[in-house]
């Protein structure tokens, strides 16, 4: 197998392997294996929800919890804008009072 190098990075190379006292083969196969290494936060644990999160939240495709769609379609209809806005008979606006109680329910 054939890899070409440009001279200025072969170069560097081989005084990097001479510094760390390892072969420039070795160097570029550590190289390589960080290179196609797998990003830390696909390994992460999956999300777990408690009870009562699970109540208003779902986990998506990304491991992300997310509000459940049926939660959010009973709360909010969409105005003429395309804005999403509570239903007249839920309360109409969102306070922070309710923001605040939402959390504090959910532990927030």
């Amino acid at each position: 197998m054939i890899v070409e190098l440009p001279d200025e990075l072969l170069h560097r190379a081989e005084k990097v392997a001479m510094q760390r006292k390892t072969t420039l083969n070795k160097l570029m196969i550590e190289g390589l294996e960080k290179a196609i290494e797998v990003p830390q936060a696909v390994k992460a644990e999956p999300v777990q929800l408690s009870p009562e999160e699970a109540e208003f939240f779902e986990i998506d495709s990304y491991g992300v919890p997310v509000l459940k769609r049926r939660d959010v379609e009973d709360c909010f209809e969409i105005c003429e804008l395309g804005c999403p806005v509570l239903k007249k008979e839920r309360g109409g606006v969102m306070t922070n009072e309710m923001v605040n109680q939402m959390r504090d329910e959910l532990g927030i």
